[in-house]
């Protein structure tokens, strides 16, 4: 047997009973709004306001902090912020204090935090889109009856082989609490097709996670941040450039770019984050680096096509080669 029920939309209290759309069901519109409002600041909220503004919807984004995708690395957030709100309109420290159902759409009642105090202010837009987070779904399938373990948020805890505490019961995906990617359910999948129907054996193998979003500017990244790094008390050494520092970069005019190496001083690629001209393109060279051998010479110790957005990578590798070499 297999779980593989995913997660679901968290809706705050405030919409609960009116008709805004979540990222499970934006995709079923049958036109696109004249207006709307996306309440979050992750990496979804982030691609669909990119989205909804690039084909002429009057877009709002509302973000509860001062700053957007907060999870990746902070050189990419600024950079990130700068270029997305060029182009899409973003009220930063904003909450949604109430919301009400009006004719031609919902009113929103905002709470914007300032130096003087808190601002209030009214909103109001066709459609609206919250993108809070997800939640587990495990509360609606009765885990306790069928003997499966999950942790304290309600995801389903599986082993190395994707077990779950039940005899004969796996689970992939979302469900897990684990990674939330297509890329990565997909991965799993293939895992338990390969155990399942050819009976390869062995424990699930992730290797370097990537991740990347899809807005403007592109974003992709694998490996830690430099935040994480530096909680943990991890040595490592930084290079980077800007996407102008290569020639191709420099021709598609991209203001926003920056490909960035975290190393251990001893070469060896801690992570590598990408932002701007296909960003997620540029990060696969690295991947294969990161699982097979990892050390930073071996982006600089090969030929790149020129010209070509890859040296952009090359050029950051040499950068963070050079700084192992005097550290």
């Amino acid at each position: 047997m297999l779980v593989a029920t995913g997660t679901l939309p968290t809706i705050p209290k405030q919409f609960e009973n009116l008709p805004v759309w979540t990222s499970d069901d934006v995709f079923n519109m049958d036109e696109a709004p004249k207006s709307i409002v996306i309440i979050g600041g992750g990496y979804i909220a982030c691609e669909l306001a990119w989205f909804f503004a690039s084909v002429g919807v009057e877009t709002t984004m509302l973000v509860r902090r001062d700053e957007l995708l907060s999870a990746e690395d902070r050189e990419v957030r600024a950079l990130f912020k700068e270029g997305f709100c060029q182009e899409v309109p973003v009220k930063f420290k904003t909450s949604v204090d109430s919301a009400n159902e009006v004719e031609g759409g919902i009113e929103l009642d905002l709470v914007t935090k300032a130096d003087g105090g808190d601002e209030a202010s009214k909103l109001v837009a066709e459609r609206v889109l919250v993108v809070t987070g997800r939640e587990s779904t495990t509360d609606k399938i009765n885990l306790e009856a069928a003997g499966i373990e999950a942790d304290a948020k309600g995801f389903i805890v599986t082993d190395a082989h994707q077990r779950t505490s039940a005899e004969g019961v796996f689970a992939l995906g979302d469900v897990t609490g684990r990674y939330f990617f297509t890329h990565s359910a997909a991965w799993e999948a293939t895992y338990l097709g390969n155990a399942w129907l050819d009976g390869e054996e062995g424990s699930i193998d992730y290797g370097p996670m990537p991740h990347a979003v899809f807005s403007y500017p592109d974003v992709a990244g694998v490996g830690l941040t430099e935040d994480e790094l530096e909680a943990d008390g991890t040595a490592y050494l930084v290079g980077s450039v800007p996407y102008t520092n290569a020639a191709k970069g420099r021709a598609v005019k991209e203001r926003h770019g920056l490909c960035k190496f975290l190393v251990s001083p001893d070469g060896a690629i801690l992570d590598c984050h990408i932002i701007g001209h296909h960003a997620s393109v540029l990060l696969h060279e690295v991947i294969p680096v990161m699982r097979w051998r990892n050390k930073i010479d071996s982006l600089t110790d090969m030929i790149h096509i020129h010209p070509s957005l890859s040296e952009v990578v090359r050029n950051a590798a040499r950068v963070a080669q050079k700084a192992c070499q005097h550290a």
